[in-house]
């Protein structure tokens, strides 16, 4: 999906450019209009895209480090669990 929105992103920034480039040239308003609107709906297309990267990379970040901070928590791979009160089970009362 995502090499498809890059494909769509990357056509419509040539469209765009091919709208632009012959309307200054030929000094035609509607084709710079057009041109400069699929340039700019592209541009936002592929920034999106760009966000929506990024924000796959901090997400995965965020999961090491809570999966190291767990490892650190509990390295014999006991669970400290206590009761919403703050009070420990009785299986943790009795150790």
């Amino acid at each position: 999906m995502e090499r498809a929105i890059r494909v769509i992103g990357w056509a419509g920034v040539i469209v765009g450019l091919s709208g632009v480039l012959p309307g200054i040239f030929l000094l035609r308003g509607s084709m710079i209009e057009f041109g400069m609107l699929v340039l700019l709906l592209s541009a936002l297309v592929l920034l999106g895209l760009g966000a929506l990267e990024e924000l796959r990379h901090i997400r995965r970040g965020i999961a090491r480090l809570a999966v190291r901070a767990e490892q650190v928590a509990s390295p014999s791979g006991e669970h400290s669990v206590a009761s919403p009160s703050g009070e420990h089970s009785e299986e943790q009362r009795a150790e």
